[in-house]
């Protein structure tokens, strides 16, 4: 009896002493690696000190729970901490499958944000490039100031006040650009 009883009791120890398997460590992780695959976020908001918390909403299978993981970036897009806000209940010593494939509504936003960073990111090149513009403008500008009135035009003034004209139209196309995109940075918020 003893030994049936420990034949049966054997491998329910030994179920006992296993420990699963430790989820991955994402600390020191590029985020995008961990978007690639936790999928997007539900939100986010930056904190004091510049780095991002990002949200991770899961539905717990058969509940009207949610399963949250915060996630801290740093500005270099470095993982900082992965922390549950809340878990899925444990049914029967297992947690249930949980469908991971974003919804439509999940995949216009993560659309919409990407675009709203390639329009910030634009908008920054552009008034770079613009300030640059516009010092070698002023620059041009006061000289060809200086030689005007000084008799008739000599080819170096010609060739400049086509430059000169060439720098405002491009600074004018440039501030277009700038305005555009704030525009839809605006419509997109």
């Amino acid at each position: 009896m003893k030994k049936n009883l420990l034949a049966l009791l054997f491998p329910a120890l030994i179920a006992a002493c296993v420990t699963p398997a430790p989820a991955p460590s994402w600390i020191g992780q590029n985020f995008d690696q961990y978007v690639a695959s936790n999928g997007v976020p539900t939100s986010s908001y930056q904190a004091q000190n510049g780095s991002m918390i990002y949200s991770f909403k899961k539905n717990c299978a058969g509940t009207r729970e949610q399963e949250e993981k915060l996630v801290t970036v740093s500005q270099m897009n470095a993982i900082i901490s992965v922390t549950t806000a809340s878990s899925c209940p444990v049914v029967n010593n297992y947690t249930p499958v949980v469908n991971n494939t974003p919804t439509i509504q999940q995949q216009q936003q993560a659309a919409k944000d990407a675009r709203l960073k390639q329009l910030y990111n634009d908008y920054g090149d552009a008034t770079t490039k613009y300030v640059s513009l516009l010092k070698e403008w002023n620059a041009d500008s006061s000289k060809l100031i200086s030689m005007m009135g000084v008799g008739p035009k000599s080819p170096e003034q010609i060739e400049l006040e086509k430059k000169v004209a060439a720098q405002k139209a491009e600074l004018d196309a440039l501030y277009q650009r700038q305005q555009d995109d704030l525009a839809e940075i605006n419509r997109l918020k």
